[in-house]
């Protein structure tokens, strides 16, 4: 994988529980995502300090973007919010994320999980195919 190397970090930026942006919003920014893949979740670590859990697993299946399947990755996602700020962060349940045996990821380098968290999908099995569905349709 170039630009996103092996043991990924895709960051993502901490915000508020709740949506703060309009969802045909997050839509288009997950849309953009340059990456998007299928990950194994072996494990799941955090929150940390600043609220961010680590999901750790193995790249399933490559759908966009450069990344080899069976490659280790790392996604960092916002799943506590220890400050309370607000801001259009989106996050996920870290026993969820624990529970899950695969995740989809839309990501952009440099910028973390697309849509500001919105570009995770829970998956119970890879399934050949994008997953992600928007809010705003089409």
């Amino acid at each position: 994988m170039r630009g996103l190397g092996l043991g990924t970090l895709i960051a993502l930026l901490a915000g508020t529980a709740q949506a703060a942006l309009p969802p045909c919003v997050y839509d288009d920014l997950v849309r953009e995502a340059p990456l998007v893949f299928h990950m194994s979740v072996d494990r799941v670590d955090g929150p940390d300090a600043t609220g961010l859990c680590f999901v750790r697993g193995h790249i399933a299946t490559v759908f966009r973007g450069e990344a080899d399947a069976a490659q280790p990755a790392t996604v960092r996602v916002a799943c506590a919010n220890p400050d309370n700020l607000v801001g259009p962060t989106i996050f996920w349940d870290r026993d969820a994320l624990a529970a899950t045996p695969f995740l989809e990821v839309h990501g952009a380098p440099g910028k973390g999980v697309a849509g500001h968290g919105a570009g995770l999908v829970l998956l119970d099995t890879p399934t050949g195919r994008i997953e992600w569905q928007p809010e705003c349709g089409g």
